[in-house]
């Protein structure tokens, strides 16, 4: 069962710039979608009394002009090790 975690505004920006006592950034901010209005974010933080992992969402305005609601979300998460292969000019 998928477990989410709701925070205010203030807990949701202190996660977000690493100022939260609780939470650890593991992977650093990065953009999963964007419209003409609106940056959508992710990040993986740890939470540190109980070791979970959580996934926060959130949008912020693609300018300085669009007024958005964060929206900030948690969705725990679980480390899954995957294979990846990547592409380089250099033969081994």
């Amino acid at each position: 069962m998928t477990e989410f975690v709701e925070v205010n505004e203030d807990e949701a920006f202190e996660i977000i710039w690493g100022d939260s006592g609780e939470y650890e950034t593991i992977v650093k901010e990065y953009i999963v979608d964007q419209s003409r209005w609106g940056t959508f974010y992710e990040a993986i933080f740890l939470k540190k009394s109980d070791k979970t992992f959580w996934r926060g969402s959130w949008e912020t305005g693609s300018t300085e002009c669009q007024e958005t609601d964060l929206g900030f979300t948690m969705t725990q998460v679980y480390p899954k090790e995957v294979l990846t292969t990547v592409y380089s000019t250099e033969k081994d």
